[in-house]
């Protein structure tokens, strides 16, 4: 049972910086999916657009931008923020882009 656990700690983790599961996202190959998914990808699995609205995602990414700061990460620049929310925004449960 504990390689079944192993397994899909791995097979989570494989797909963290979008290469192995870009068929699975919205517009995998451009800048914004590429900067949300080194971003979002670092600590977690990125997660998907649709968890959230468009105003819960503003909460959700300021958060995670306090915890890099706790956890002394590199902070994502303004332009970094901006990619990133575009990206979840425009995918959002209640996104434009859906």
């Amino acid at each position: 049972m504990r390689w079944l656990a192993a397994l899909l700690v791995l097979t989570a983790c494989s797909g963290a910086d979008g290469r192995s599961a870009r068929g699975d996202w919205p517009e995998p190959q451009s800048a914004r999916f590429a900067t949300f998914a080194a971003a979002c990808g670092r600590c977690h699995a990125p997660p998907r657009p649709s968890l959230h609205t468009q105003k819960e995602w503003v909460q959700v990414v300021a958060r995670m931008q306090r915890h890099r700061a706790e956890r002394g990460v590199r902070l994502l620049s303004k332009a970094e923020l901006a990619a990133v929310l575009g990206y979840l925004q425009g995918y959002a449960r209640d996104g434009r882009l859906r």
